[in-house]
């Protein structure tokens, strides 16, 4: 099995389309983004990329601690849905992974406590944890390279298309009022789909084969400035 963790070590200035809400400074996510390495290790992944966002802010000399594991740098646009630029990362960097072996996707910053028996991922196609309508993107598993890129485009489908969706009157009122009339927003630039619920969306329309997990098993701490650094155990 191998792992592939998604990041942004080094953010960017914030602009009207990267509202960064994470109160964790670039020292913080380093050394907590070397700890999930370190978990990974411990538990025996044959293979751990890092995927980081975060484009012309790298700082190159913290390659120095980023060793026995494989560094992808992308330098892809900072949407303020920090979930469709991790899709769009993950979509790209499907390109370089290898085909047929399981995949632990799971984000910087948290640690992995407990891995999930490969066994499982011979019978199912996607195993997390399942809400209502979301999954959590903390950490996932596909069973292979081919599943999960489907599921990837999917979910991006999903999140575009979402609002444009008719559910009832007043949606269809709202679809109605953007085919007609002039609006200054742009959907290209952002949309306000949760990479949860579009990954949700996208299991569920490809009818995926999915084993429900009670608990991820990742530690970590919480960005969003409203939880004051929350310890988060899921």
């Amino acid at each position: 099995m191998i792992a592939i963790i998604t990041s942004t070590i080094f953010t960017g200035s914030s602009t009207i389309h990267t509202l960064y809400r994470d109160s964790i400074s670039a020292e913080e996510r380093l050394t907590q983004t070397l700890m999930t390495i370190e978990s990974l290790k411990s538990l025996g992944f044959s293979k751990i990329y890092l995927f980081d966002n975060s484009g012309f802010n790298w700082q190159k000399q913290s390659e120095n601690q980023l060793v026995n594991m494989e560094l992808v740098k992308f330098n892809s646009f900072q949407y303020n849905n920090k979930g469709l630029s991790e899709l769009l990362m993950l979509i790209h960097g499907m390109e370089i992974i290898q085909d047929d072996i399981p995949i632990l996707k799971i984000s910087g910053r948290y640690s992995l406590t407990e891995k999930l028996d490969q066994n499982i991922l011979n019978e199912v196609e996607f195993a997390g944890k399942f809400n209502s309508d979301t999954i959590s993107t903390r950490a996932y598993y596909f069973c292979n390279k081919q599943v999960m890129q489907t599921t990837l485009f999917e979910a991006l489908n999903n999140m575009y298309f979402y609002k444009h969706r008719v559910f009832g009157f007043r949606s269809l009122i709202q679809v109605i009022k953007n085919a007609f009339l002039k609006n200054n927003s742009t959907i290209f630039y952002d949309t306000n789909i949760a990479i949860e619920r579009g990954m949700f969306n996208a299991i569920k329309k490809l009818e995926l084969k999915t084993y429900k997990m009670q608990k991820i098993n990742v530690r970590g701490i919480s960005g969003h400035p409203a939880d004051n650094k929350k310890v988060i155990n899921e």
